[in-house]
């Protein structure tokens, strides 16, 4: 299991999306409580965060984004 800053998830994530930020507005969403990972708000951007299987990334309102390149 690989552990990964929330700041890193967020900005790999947003990326995928097309919808690419700078580090400094990332940290702005995180801790304006703007990230959610499975319904739960995340506060700080250098927590330690490993991904799960079928985990639902929720930036803002209308991004959404779900891991589903991890083995079973």
């Amino acid at each position: 299991m690989r552990y990964f800053r929330l700041l890193d998830i967020i900005d790999t994530a947003l990326i995928v999306l097309n919808e690419k930020k700078s580090k400094g507005e990332i940290k702005r969403l995180i801790i304006s409580g703007a990230v959610r990972i499975n319904g739960k708000k995340h506060f700080e951007p250098m927590e330690l965060y490993s991904l799960q299987y079928d985990d639902v990334i929720q930036i803002g309102k209308r991004l959404f984004i779900r891991n589903t390149k991890m083995e079973k």
